[in-house]
């Protein structure tokens, strides 16, 4: 009977559960395989880049001409505060 507790025993320790490192390895193994099968969005749909650059292009141009209004009517200010005084 001593032997088959023996056994017994011995498939227990078998089927225990993995030491955290060994399964934080494989969580990372996993997560790594994941980002790898990932596809390029941006390659996949470039016409949607296309109008991402675009837009950005013109919101740069219309804040950069507001900027420049700002900047000119400043100065027509400061320039008549000059001609004043």
């Amino acid at each position: 009977m001593d032997t088959n507790w023996l056994i017994a025993l011995r498939s227990i320790q078998s089927q225990s559960i993995d030491p955290p490192i060994k399964m934080a390895t494989i969580q990372i193994r996993e997560a790594t395989q994941q980002l790898v099968k990932r596809q390029n969005w941006a390659a996949r749909e470039p016409g949607v880049i296309v109008v991402f650059a675009i837009v950005f292009i013109v919101a740069s141009g219309l804040i950069g001409l507001q900027i420049s209004r700002w900047i000119s009517r400043y100065k027509e200010r400061r320039a008549a505060k000059r001609s004043t005084v």
